[in-house]
């Protein structure tokens, strides 16, 4: 039982590697996996099981004398969006379903 408990921990730090590894590369999914030899569906299987996701880093903008006017988001492959504060969040979801495709 304790040789199959390690045997998952080590397959679940593993998929974390790759799962990082691919986040910080920059390139598609099935970029990376057809590079190293892996099974996309494998990456992505991993990836719902251990609850990483699709997700971009979020930082807070300040201007002097300003504190909280608005969101800023960079996401993979260059893409910038600045909101302002009071966006709309069904315009939002519209430009990420656009930048998605």
């Amino acid at each position: 039982m304790e040789k199959q408990k390690k045997e998952l921990r080590d397959r679940e730090a593993y998929w974390r590697g790759m799962i990082e590894t691919q986040r910080k590369s920059g390139k598609t999914i099935s970029g990376f996996c057809r590079e190293r030899g892996i099974s996309s569906n494998s990456f992505f299987m991993w990836r719902k099981r251990l609850g990483e996701s699709e997700r971009g880093n979020f930082i807070e903008i300040e201007e002097e004398g300003k504190k909280g006017i608005g969101i800023y988001l960079e996401l993979r492959g260059g893409v910038k969006i600045y909101l302002e504060k009071g966006f709309e969040e069904e315009e939002l979801a519209k430009v990420l379903r656009v930048v998605k495709q």
